[in-house]
């Protein structure tokens, strides 16, 4: 009796493992930024079949924000059942000095050294396509300081990419100190490198699909980034697709409009 008790432990254990969703909560050490960079990873429990080649997406968190917020506050998890796609849910929390700074908007400081958030992603994205059989392309996507991430991102390194989208997205950085922003905002807030529809021209000629959303209610829309965006990416004859709705700046949009932006880099 005690043997095919043991049996049947084993076979349950087994059919979970290959056959239910995998959420893994990791970390990798970036020299660039010369710390770990935290991350979860949502993979589908159909990715084991192996029946095709599956894409990476990076989804950003918000400011005073985390990764398990999408876990937390949407049906994520359910969403991505329908998609081959492996998303990764990387945090934006770094350390300078003795100073853990919340909100380093993804980028790669100029001034201080361990906030290269940007190389950090592409160590990152070197080490995930060794260990996953994926395309060579990722898709990136984020929320409102995350959509500033994914657009950053998008210019800056366009060639690990060919699918971004963004929710809320902020695009021209506040032009005023914020709590832990302090570092950035006093010192190079006035960049117009961190201008990104300014910056947009950069994305010229890059094979990109993008995808942008906001909430008709949404302060990001109303001031006009969004729009101005989307007129910035179209001028420049790339392929945008806008979708404008009613909707604030809330997790209750971002809950509704995730299935849409999932099955945007979902490509063949």
């Amino acid at each position: 009796m005690q043997f095919y008790f043991l049996i049947f432990f084993l076979h349950f254990t087994l059919t979970t493992r290959v056959f239910s969703q995998v959420i893994s909560y990791d970390s990798l050490y970036s020299k660039s930024c010369q710390q770990y960079i935290s991350y979860i990873t949502i993979i589908p429990s159909h990715y084991e079949e192996r029946t095709k080649t599956y894409k990476i997406l990076y989804v950003l968190h918000g400011a005073w924000s985390e990764p398990s917020d999408y876990l937390k506050k949407t049906k994520i998890t359910e969403y991505s059942e329908k998609y081959h796609l492996i998303l990764v849910l990387p945090s934006s929390h770094l350390v300078q000095g003795n100073k853990k700074v919340v909100n380093t908007w993804y980028i790669n400081s100029q001034i201080h050294n361990k906030i290269q958030w940007q190389s950090a992603l592409r160590e990152l994205d070197s080490a995930l396509k060794q260990k996953y059989n994926v395309q060579q392309k990722s898709g990136i996507m984020g929320l409102s300081m995350g959509g500033y991430g994914a657009m950053y991102s998008a210019i800056h390194q366009s060639e690990l990419f060919n699918t971004i989208s963004t929710m809320s997205a902020v695009f021209q950085l506040p032009q005023k100190p914020i709590q832990d922003q302090d570092w950035l905002f006093q010192n190079e807030i006035k960049n117009p490198k961190y201008d990104l529809i300014y910056q947009a021209v950069l994305l010229k000629n890059k094979p990109l699909q993008f995808l942008i959303s906001c909430g008709t209610e949404d302060g990001f829309y109303k001031d006009g980034q969004n729009s101005n965006m989307v007129n910035a990416l179209k001028k420049i004859q790339l392929n945008v697709i806008s979708d404008f709705r009613d909707g604030k700046h809330s997790w209750t949009y971002w809950d509704n409009t995730l299935p849409m932006h999932l099955k945007f880099h979902d490509l063949e």
